[in-house]
């Protein structure tokens, strides 16, 4: 197999082409250049891979975060090793998305939509930085720089203690009535 390199270099790359497209090789989602568990990375930058593979991140794009993650690793990696790096990213987010959504989100109450949350769901991730940044006394910076693992708890932390708060009011108004 050529490396990342000389395959960049084809003219015709549409013999390897195919094999990405079709081959389960390619495609297997595999950690083949030390990506690691990305809920171990700053909390900044799982917050733009998410964005980035969101928005639809290429496999040409991806290659800027392989050399964050391995500098070296562009010189010498094989295209299909590539490929499965590629793949391991995108599963990696999906997984941290499928968490973030059971552990963070909740029903959207009519009130909300009235009150127009559609407006503040725009600023996106910001959102999120903002709130921890407020609440633990933090410039946007230093939550950007926080472990993944300790934002996303201070995330669930401050969802869950909101959902109670909300929930306690709900009970007083009942007992109230």
């Amino acid at each position: 197999m050529i490396t990342l390199r000389k395959y960049i270099e084809l003219e015709d790359k549409s013999e390897i082409d195919f094999l990405i497209k079709y081959s389960g090789l390619f495609n297997m989602p595999v950690d083949t250049i030390g990506i690691g568990d990305l809920t171990e990375r700053t909390f900044g930058e799982v917050k733009d891979l998410q964005y980035e593979i969101d928005k639809g991140l290429s496999f040409y794009e991806a290659l800027k975060w392989f050399e964050k993650f391995n500098p070296e690793i562009l010189k010498t990696i094989r295209i299909d090793k590539a490929c499965q790096s590629f793949r391991y990213l995108v599963k990696e987010i999906s997984r941290i998305n499928e968490v973030e959504k059971e552990l963070l989100s909740g029903a959207v109450k009519a009130e909300y939509i009235e009150a127009g949350i559609e407006e503040l769901n725009q600023l996106g991730v910001y959102l999120q930085i903002r709130q921890i940044a407020i609440t633990l006394h933090y410039s946007i910076e230093q939550v950007k720089a926080m472990p993944y693992n300790d934002a996303l708890l201070e995330l669930i932390t401050q969802k869950r203690i909101s959902d109670f708060e909300s929930r306690l009011q709900e009970n007083r108004m009942r007992k109230a009535k």
